[in-house]
């Protein structure tokens, strides 16, 4: 009987449905509620602490799968194919013999003087006993002798290395790159440069 009476209303309501949408045209929701809930005040959130927790925004949703990526980079056979270009600007290093990209120093190489300039370092923070490097520094190897300029020894640190110079370690390497005395300028004549 209950289903019954619950089949009526259900038709009864479709019928009023309908005569609505003929007589003003569209559909209508439900019919508003008359009793309402008192004291309601809907929590409406604030764009403000949206904007401020700026973490939320321009997040990807999905981790790029692994295809994706590879695609990306090397790109797809029958669209965009990007292979490995094989290096053609390595050369031979004229000092130690490996090889590296031309324009660029060798890594080895560097590695080398990398290292020494630690140890030089090294001697020289054990040497200044803590005190602070306010003089310039000469740093000599076993076997060599002070520049007999006064003038170039007279104020300066001598901090002394307990062995031989490397012989890829020039001595030029550590003295300053620029003129600290009076230079002259003059023109010279384009037929005396060759």
């Amino acid at each position: 009987m209950v289903s019954l009476m619950l089949k009526a209303q259900r038709l009864l309501q479709h019928f009023e449905n309908r005569i609505l949408a003929s007589l003003f045209g569209g559909h209508h929701g439900p019919a508003p509620a008359i009793a309402g809930i008192e004291d309601f005040q809907p929590h409406v959130q604030e764009e403000t602490s949206l904007k401020e927790e700026g973490f939320l925004w321009a997040v990807p949703k999905h981790r790029r799968t692994k295809q994706i990526r590879l695609n990306r980079k090397f790109g797809w056979p029958e669209h965009v194919w990007k292979p490995f270009v094989p290096k053609t600007n390595l050369v031979v290093c004229d000092t130690c013999g490996h090889h590296h990209i031309s324009g660029y120093l060798c890594g080895t190489c560097y590695k080398r003087v990398m290292k020494e300039t630690e140890e030089i370092q090294k001697t020289i923070e054990a040497s200044s006993h803590l005190q602070p490097t306010d003089k310039e520094v000469i740093v000599l190897y076993e076997e060599e002798a002070l520049p007999s300029q006064s003038e170039f020894v007279n104020g300066k640190r001598i901090v002394e290395m307990k062995k031989k110079r490397p012989s890829w370690f020039s001595s030029n390497l550590t003295q300053k790159s620029t003129a600290t005395g009076e230079t002259s300028t003059k023109d010279v004549p384009a037929s005396e440069l060759a």
